[in-house]
């Protein structure tokens, strides 16, 4: 894998391309949810399904709430 980066550098890494563009472009920080509490047992999970599921049901009832539906759309 090395070599490869290495070769792909010496045929691309000096001319105005996408590989150029990408390998100089900055790289932006992510901001990564380690762990989400779940409002109904107030427990920290960390299992990437269970998060989702606490997401989305968050979501759907933020969306329910009776002042979201009172307002017109934008």
């Amino acid at each position: 894998m090395h070599l490869r980066a290495q070769a792909q550098w010496a045929v691309k890494g000096e001319t105005m391309s996408k590989y150029w563009s990408k390998v100089n472009s900055p790289k932006k920080p992510r901001n990564i949810i380690h762990r989400l509490r779940d409002p109904l047992t107030n427990s920290l999970t960390s299992n990437s399904s269970k998060m989702a599921e606490i997401a989305r049901k968050y979501h759907m009832d933020l969306q329910k709430s009776p002042h979201m539906a009172d307002d017109p759309p934008d």
